[in-house]
């Protein structure tokens, strides 16, 4: 699985767990129990990832509670990362079925949470057969897909607003197409910087 290269080691596993959850705190123990490692690999991993600045640690009484430190970049950053990851298999397979897939929302930003649905936004000649492959991916239950048809997508167009197809407003987005990640501040304005994925 693509995430196994991002989250193998403990530091990894304890930055997914408290950058999967946001605001929450947590004790060593219960770090140690919710990321499946030693109490000890769970100390280590919070005390390099403190001095890193990506974690915060806060003592209360005879207890240390740490959490994700939202305001380093890195963070959101990791958390997209994280869910490209994720989406990697499913994006396999609807690459031959669909002209355009596009993470927006929470995801794209790196702002969601352990909750957040996977909002995709799908461009694809035969809507029934992208249905078919999402509902059988594993992540079906999180992803929220829009999907229209290359005609949809060209009539809306000349809307004002920035939306899919007027079904999803959004102010930034991530394409994933042919093998490459374009971020998109807008749907629509000036051109999406490329990386190769």
């Amino acid at each position: 699985m693509m995430r196994d290269v991002f989250v193998s080691t403990n530091l990894q596993r304890v930055l997914r767990l408290l950058a999967e959850h946001p605001g929450q705190t947590y004790f060593v123990k219960e770090i140690s129990r919710l990321a499946g490692i030693s109490y000890g690999g769970a100390s280590e991993a919070l005390a390099h990832l403190h001095a890193l600045g990506l974690i915060t640690r806060e003592q209360r009484g005879k207890l240390v509670l740490y959490a994700v430190n939202t305001r380093h970049p890195l963070i959101r950053q990791y958390k997209v990362l994280l869910t490209l990851a994720d989406l990697t298999p499913l994006l396999d397979e609807l690459k031959p079925l669909a002209s355009e897939v596009i993470l927006f929302g929470s995801c794209a930003d790196g702002a969601n949470t352990a909750g957040s649905d996977i909002d995709l936004y799908i461009i694809a000649d035969d809507p029934d057969a992208i249905h078919d492959v999402i509902w059988r991916n594993p992540l079906a239950e999180k992803l929220r897909p829009v999907i229209s048809t290359p005609i949809e997508s060209i009539e809306t167009k000349h809307l004002t607003e920035p939306c899919f197809c007027g079904k999803v407003p959004t102010i930034k987005a991530i394409s994933l197409k042919q093998g490459r990640v374009r971020s998109l501040a807008t749907l629509k304005g000036s051109s999406p910087l490329s990386s190769n994925w």
